[in-house]
């Protein structure tokens, strides 16, 4: 995926590095079991920003779940655009529901973005619509 981004990497063209792990079954399925995000600037050896993903079981499902979602640099956008790209996974995927871990984020950016916390967890929830 390439695009234009306005914060950090003004006018230069950005990479979205995706690296995903599956597992193949014996009957034919291949379940998810791991990705990683990373953005960067064309050409340039430093991301801008990363996430670190996998697929637990979790209220008797399996969902996408967002263990680390970190900009680097004060790459602030770049944060939410890996975000995006998270979501289009999932929904690519028939996943209904995507979980954060709270741990390092900013409530209002994950409130923003449309997840409620989950009391007793550190975790929050966004359940996906699909059109």
């Amino acid at each position: 995926m390439k695009g234009n981004e306005t914060t950090g990497a003004q006018g230069q063209a950005l990479q979205l590095l995706f690296t995903y792990q599956g597992l193949a079954e014996k009957n034919g399925n291949i379940r998810d079991t791991s990705l990683l995000l990373a953005l960067k600037t064309e050409g340039a050896p430093n991301f801008l920003a990363s996430a670190v993903i996998n697929f637990p079981v979790i209220d008797q499902k399996t969902v996408l779940f967002i263990h680390d979602l970190q900009p680097y640099r004060g790459y602030k956008k770049e944060r939410l655009r890996l975000l995006e790209a998270a979501e289009a996974f999932a929904k690519s995927h028939g996943y209904q529901d995507i979980y954060i871990g709270t741990g390092r984020q900013k409530k209002n950016f994950l409130s923003r973005q449309g997840f409620q916390e989950l009391p007793d967890r550190s975790m929050a929830k966004k359940e996906l619509r699909y059109e």
